[in-house]
């Protein structure tokens, strides 16, 4: 529920600025212990996700885990939990989640 969360803040502020993450290209900095944010964008059209991090964190079994519970909470429209079930989430709706959103207008391919 802590990525869904996350997420959901997150997707929130970029539809109001006008932002549509389908068909775009994500790349989350500092993911951590998972990737369930980026699998968040993945489930609603992003075209595709890349995670940075200096250190190895993932654990692959934990992710499938993670991936099939974002699946059912996507799939039931579980509303977006309160600020105060994770006070881990230092994030409210009035702050981007440090993700760039690169358009699929080839900006990698220019270089």
């Amino acid at each position: 529920m802590y990525y869904y969360s996350v997420f959901m803040r997150t997707y929130i502020k970029l539809k109001e600025t006008g932002v549509d993450i389908r068909d775009k290209e994500i790349v989350e900095i500092g993911p951590g212990y998972s990737l369930g944010v980026g699998f968040c964008f993945l489930l609603l059209g992003a075209k595709h996700y890349t995670a940075l991090d200096v250190i190895p964190l993932i654990n692959e079994g934990d992710e499938i885990v993670i991936f099939k519970h974002l699946i059912k909470l996507f799939k039931d429209r579980t509303p977006i939990p309160e600020e105060n079930e994770f006070s881990g989430i230092y994030q409210n709706l009035n702050h981007i989640h440090s993700l760039i959103i690169i358009s699929t207008m080839n900006y990698w391919k220019k270089s």
